[in-house]
């Protein structure tokens, strides 16, 4: 462990005018050189909005969205906000698996092609399954406005036909009509926008986001509302090539999440999202349109009749319980080399997990949503599983409803950060939200090890649900050690010796060790039978899986 008398840690907070009620930063540094143990706090200052949301629109159509956009003199028109919102719509999700309908969620989307009856939105709203793996919903509806200004008419029902969980990108397809009924010619005359390149936004650039403002919000039209944005800078991840994120200025309600974002010309660039559903926080992120690219195209590949339920796959849940009716949610926590310092704090660029040696800082971010103002966020550090309680912080949360925090590890020449296994976990309010683990100077992994297979039919923090032949999906957790140079998960189903399911690869998002859960989700009770699961984690330029776990039950 490194001497508590030889590091000092300094945490600054600066708060950022950026995403709904602001966006903070921390430009403190933990610096490793000798001093005192004094930890230092300065509470992020409240921002005021500076986003512009519009009454809904009410003025007449008059340039259409699809096909060739006119140009005056070489330049391409602005599409006014009256002819993008005629490609918004609402979506409703609906559970009436208890024999009441029970709406569970709300939000927004955008049509990007209306041959097929595509639309376009978040993945975090209509992520089809529960935390514990159940299924959320049971059918999505698709209400549309016939003119600019109109309250939404449920009109079609819809499938998801592909998605990209790291991504949050999301397509549906409209199936037919709301409540049983095709899809006749003409039914859906929705427009489709253009696409846009969200790359050749630059900081300062205009945006337009649109949507629905949700069922939840106060005023009860449920027109379209449009906003006016400024973008203030970008994210990015490890996993992710470019960019990850969109900041902004923007101030919006909840029911715009999974609605278009648009440069100031009118062509989409991005989905507006949020960490995780929840009618009580604000829209903090913008997911850039080139991210959607390879779902969209699988999407139309996909063909009328296909719909898509995404592999169970997660970390198992925290150790302490979540108390009822807590909807903290602390994003991935993502690792930088370097940063600059600007008017809105940090940015940071070249996002990894693996940095060299003579690191001079080692730069963080996380975004949290839903964290109540006084609570108290600790940044506890590990370095080769020792706790660095001196680099550790604790403060409390002045940030709203929706904040990025950005800081670094840093150590003034000739010091830099030693090498070995950092580990970051943010707590609030006493539970751990996020962990993440990365690695500086280290040599190259080994070869993942997978503890055996445990499973159940859902799985809580509090306790897992045995499994049952009669439940609707089987859910196995393992244990995992080295898998720091993993890239790729997928696992195969057995039941009495036959491949039942075989899922798409993922990317792992695992970590070196822990503990993750996958799972087989049927449209009805799985059966009885001898079920096994075979797990791989594989590795780059591997031309075989590099480990393998294998487990089975019995169920009679």
């Amino acid at each position: 462990m490194l001497p508590a008398t030889r590091i000092r840690r300094v945490a600054t907070v600066v708060a950022l005018a950026a995403i709904w009620a602001l966006t903070a930063a921390c430009s403190g540094t933990a610096d490793l050189i000798p001093g005192d143990t004094t930890i230092e706090v300065t509470a992020p200052a409240e921002a005021s909005p500076t986003a512009v949301i519009a009454p809904p629109i009410l003025a007449p159509s008059s340039i259409g969205v699809t096909g060739a956009r006119p140009r005056t003199n070489g330049v391409p028109e602005t599409i006014p906000d009256t002819e993008l919102a005629r490609s918004v719509v609402q979506l409703q999700l609906f559970d009436i698996s208890t024999g009441f309908v029970r709406l569970v969620r709300d939000g927004s989307g955008v049509v990007i092609d209306a041959d097929e009856r595509l639309v376009l939105t978040s993945y975090a709203l209509v992520n089809p399954y529960e935390p514990n793996g159940t299924s959320a919903y049971t059918s999505i509806a698709v209400g549309i406005s016939r003119a600019p200004g109109e309250e939404p008419s449920t009109t079609f029902e819809a499938e998801l036909v592909a998605a990209d969980p790291l991504r949050d990108i999301a397509v549906l397809r409209a199936t037919r009509l709301y409540r049983g009924g095709a899809i006749g010619p003409g039914d859906f005359s929705v427009p489709a926008v253009l696409l846009g390149d969200a790359e050749t936004l630059e900081r300062g650039d205009a945006l337009r986001i649109l949507g629905h403002p949700g069922l939840e919000s106060e005023g009860g039209s449920q027109a379209v509302v449009s906003s006016t944005a400024t973008m203030t800078g970008s994210r990015g991840h490890a996993l992710i090539t470019g960019r990850a994120w969109l900041r902004t200025d923007a101030r919006l309600p909840y029911g715009i999440a999974g609605g278009p974002v648009f440069d100031a010309t009118g062509a989409l660039i991005g989905v507006a999202t949020q960490l995780a559903y929840d009618p009580q926080a604000p829209i903090g992120q913008v997911r850039p349109l080139s991210l959607a690219t390879e779902v969209i195209a699988t999407a139309r590949r996909a063909g009328p009749l296909a719909s898509h339920r995404p592999p169970l796959e997660v970390p198992a849940l925290p150790t302490t319980p979540r108390s009822q009716g807590d909807a903290i949610v602390v994003g991935d926590i993502s690792f930088a080399e370097n940063a600059v310092e600007g008017a809105n704090g940090l940015g940071l660029f070249d996002y990894t997990l693996q940095f060299p040696s003579e690191l001079p800082a080692l730069y963080y971010e996380y975004a949290a949503q839903g964290v109540p103002d006084g609570a108290l966020v600790e940044e506890r550090w590990f370095l080769d599983g020792i706790l660095q309680d001196a680099l550790s912080s604790s403060f409390n949360w002045m940030g709203g409803p929706f904040a990025v925090i950005a800081d670094r590890l840093a150590a003034p020449p000739p010091r830099n950060v030693p090498n070995g296994r950092w580990l970051l976990e943010v707590w609030v309010d006493g539970t751990v939200r996020a962990s993440s683990v990365t690695f500086v100077a280290l040599p190259p992994p080994g070869e993942p090890v997978l503890d055996g297979l445990t499973f159940a039919s859902s799985i809580d923090s509090i306790a897992p649900t045995p499994p049952s032949s009669v439940a609707e999906q089987l859910l196995a957790t393992f244990d995992y050690e080295g898998a720091r140079g993993a890239t790729r998960l997928r696992w195969i189903v057995f039941r009495d010796g036959r491949v039942i399911y075989q899922s798409p690869e993922v990317r792992w998002q695992g970590g070196e060790s822990g503990t993750w859960w996958i799972g087989y989700s049927a449209e009805g009770p799985i059966g009885a039978g001898f079920w096994e699961f075979e797990v791989y984690l594989d590795s780059p330029g591997q031309p075989r899986p590099v480990s393998r776990g294998a487990n089975g039950i019995d169920l009679r």
